[in-house]
Parts: structure tokens; sequence; C-alpha cells
């Protein structure tokens, strides 16, 4: 082989970097309906709540430190494109930064802030038991989502 057909080793190494780099070594997926944005009934899928500033706040300390966050949604299922431009024009707005949007994981996908999900201890399926405060706070949560108020 001449000088000019060997590959420079610099280049093999920051092409090798840049496809580490490329791929998703785990993220973190938040729900957008009642875990990011306050929701109160189905408005359509372009319609999204006000930020819930506990949360907003997180991601963005969350983004500060590094980590690799997604919108995990279903709100895409079946979308024409409409639905996603929405959550990312809200992400631009009150994350400051565009969030890539999912409605699937994989085997990427380190921890789901949602307020559906139920926490399993891993490799068991045994639930994961609440504390007292926290019980009361679900019941309470549970009580507004079937017409009580808060």
């Amino acid at each position: 082989m001449d000088k000019q057909t060997q590959p420079n080793p610099r280049l093999l190494v920051a092409a090798v970097l840049l496809k580490y780099a490329a791929e998703e070594h785990g993220w973190t997926g938040v729900d957008l309906d009642s875990t990011l944005a306050k929701y109160k009934g189905w408005k359509g899928h372009l319609h999204i709540g006000a930020p819930i500033a506990r949360m907003v706040a997180r991601i963005k300390r969350w983004l500060a430190d590094g980590k690799n966050v997604k919108i995990f949604t279903a709100r895409i299922s079946g979308d024409d494109g409409r639905a996603r431009k929405a959550i990312e024009r809200w992400c631009m707005e009150h994350l400051g930064t565009k969030l890539p949007v999912t409605n699937r994981k994989d085997k990427h996908c380190e921890r789901i802030w949602d307020d559906r999900a139920t926490s399993v201890v891993k490799n068991d399926g045994k639930q994961v038991k609440l504390d007292y405060h926290e019980k009361r706070a679900v019941t309470f949560l549970a009580g507004y989502r079937n017409g009580g108020s808060l």
C-alpha cells in the first residue's frame, strides 16, 4: 500500500469516536401529559398544557449534567408529524431545547418518569412499596382524576 491509500490512524479514531457518540448510551424517558405538562382532559394532539415547574427544573438539571432525556409519550402514536412538531415547539419554549420524542422503549432506556407507571423490583416482579405519604398522594390524585378537586 502506498502512503496515499493507507488510512490515517487519527481519522480512524475520530470516526470510531463519532460513531460511539452518535449511538444512544442510556436515556431517561419523561411522559408529557400529567408528568411534564399539566393535563386537564384531552383537547387534541396539538394542545399541550402548562409546564410543571418541578419536572422542568429536573430535566434542565439532567441536561446540564449531560444526561440524555427523551419525551416518552403515546401522543405520537399514529401521528402525521404535527403532534411531534407541537411537542418539539413546547420543549423549545419551556426547556430551551428540542428533545427527542418517542413512544417506544429500547435497550438503552434506563428509566421512565410517568404518572401512570408502577415500579417493580428488578428481576422479581414484586411491586415497589410506597411509604405512607406516597400512598396518600396516589389516593388523592386518583380522587382528583375521578372528579375531585384540588
